[in-house]
């Protein structure tokens, strides 16, 4: 946990700047470790053996996972480990009205650039079937199981529509704080999973 960013207010009445500058200095302690090569791949192969060990305790169904970009908490090592083991691997796919969808790949070779330059399926297919577990991307999350995005809202809206789904927050140790700010349309996660450890939400009953 970072405990440098703890002191941030949650309440602050500003909340909006308030985010804008955590995201910054967020944004700035993720990239501090990608520098550090041997550090990140360290930390990503735990957070993958965490991750795996935490899908295979729940219940089944497929699973939801971003497709990570740059210095980001690393999902393209997860998901041939998740394929192999038989599990149905969803990925975000993000249509011209700016809502996003969970969606079967067909060839994980077809992938293409979609919006933001993050890879996609180059057409839409929802998949209609159970999903049991979302890996969710942030910029940081807290102890209580807010996140902080990246301001877009793309998540928040898909798990308000998917409440059922188990919310993983996906990420590295030092984007784990105290608190973070968040509004009333913030969804909060269920666990959160670092390289360091996997926290089970208090109160989520999932």
């Amino acid at each position: 946990m970072h405990d440098e960013f703890a002191s941030m207010d949650p309440v602050n009445p500003d909340i909006t700047a308030s985010k804008t500058l955590l995201r910054s200095q967020l944004r700035e302690a993720r990239r501090e470790l990608y520098r550090q090569r041997d550090r990140w791949q360290e930390a990503n192969q735990r957070l993958k053996t965490r991750a795996l060990s935490l899908v295979s305790r729940l219940p089944g169904g497929a699973v939801f996972v971003y497709l990570s970009t740059a210095d980001e908490a690393s999902t393209q090592a997860l998901i041939p480990d998740l394929v192999a083991q038989g599990i149905e691997v969803l990925v975000p796919y993000i249509n011209d009205r700016k809502c996003m969808s969970a969606c079967r790949v067909a060839k994980w070779s077809e992938l293409v650039r979609g919006p933001m330059d993050i890879l996609q399926p180059p057409e839409e297919r929802p998949y209609d079937g159970d999903i049991a577990v979302a890996l969710v991307p942030g910029l940081g999350f807290s102890l209580n199981g807010g996140r902080l995005g990246y301001g877009k809202g793309f998540y928040d809206a898909w798990i308000a529509k998917n409440p059922g789904v188990r919310r993983v927050g996906f990420c590295f140790e030092a984007q784990v704080l105290k608190e973070v700010p968040m509004e009333g349309h913030d969804q909060r996660m269920d666990y959160i999973v670092t390289e360091a450890e996997l926290r089970s939400i208090k109160g989520s009953n999932r």
